[in-house]
C-alpha cells in the first residue's frame, strides 16, 4: 500500500479543491454563553450577538446562497444536571437569513417546559451552499 503525504491540495486553477459527493461544514463555531466569547478557530462566523438569556445570533463572514442550509447545535453545561437536557437550536424559521442564524439555548425539563439558559459551551455547525 502506498501513502500520499501533502500539505496543500488545490484545484488546477489554484483555488480550493472540490469535494466529490461530500460536503464540509460552511460555518463552525463554539460560543461560550457565560462569558459571551466566540472561541478562536471559528469558521465563517464573524460575530455572535447576545440578545437575551440563552438567545444568540451568529453572523456569518460569507453568506449562504439561500436560507435552505442545515443548522446543527449542541450545548454543554459544565456544572451538569440530572433533571434536564440542554438543547441548542434555531429559534424559529424567521430567525434564519442567508447572513445569520438566531439560536436558543435552553433546558428541556421532564415536564417538557422550556427555560432559556446561558450554557457554558454552545456549538454550531451549518451546511449548505455559500453565495
Amino acid at each position: 500500500m502506498s501513502t500520499i503525504k501533502v500539505d496543500t491540495v488545490q484545484s488546477t486553477g489554484g483555488g480550493a479543491a472540490t469535494l466529490t459527493n461530500q460536503e464540509g461544514a460552511k460555518v463552525r463555531s463554539q460560543y461560550m454563553g457565560l462569558t459571551n466569547t466566540l472561541q478562536t478557530g471559528a469558521l465563517n462566523n464573524s460575530s455572535v450577538t447576545d440578545n437575551a438569556t440563552g438567545d444568540f445570533t451568529h453572523a456569518f463572514s460569507s453568506s449562504f446562497s439561500d436560507i435552505k442550509y442545515s443548522v446543527f447545535g449542541d450545548v454543554q453545561y459544565l456544572a451538569g444536571t440530572s433533571t434536564a437536557v440542554g438543547v441548542y437550536g434555531p429559534q424559529d424559521n424567521t430567525a434564519r437569513t442567508t447572513g445569520q442564524v438566531r439560536m436558543e439555548s435552553y433546558f428541556l425539563a421532564v415536564s417538557t417546559s422550556r427555560t432559556n439558559f446561558d450554557h457554558d459551551v454552545n456549538d454550531l455547525a451549518c451546511y449548505g451552499d455559500l453565495a
